[in-house]
């Protein structure tokens, strides 16, 4: 169990304005995780809310007040 923490930013690039840059989310909240006794395979459920300013959703055209996802992977 933990706190997560995800930002994805979109930033501009060869063709766009220099102020083109914006946050498409920035969310925050708790996950829980289960994961093998080696620690070499797991699975991951995450929820959270948005953190972003009025101003970044207009920007983005993205309004995601909450997420929820769920996360499958294996370390080697």
């Amino acid at each position: 169990m933990g706190l997560h923490y995800e930002h994805l930013r979109f930033t501009g690039g060869q063709g766009y304005a220099d102020d083109a840059a914006y946050d498409y989310y920035q969310a925050i909240g708790p996950y829980i995780q289960f994961s093998k006794a080696d620690g070499s395979a797991y699975t991951r459920f995450s929820s959270g809310f948005d953190l972003r300013s009025d101003e970044q959703i207009m920007k983005s055209g993205y309004d995601q007040p909450s997420f929820y996802k769920l996360s499958i992977g294996f370390d080697f």
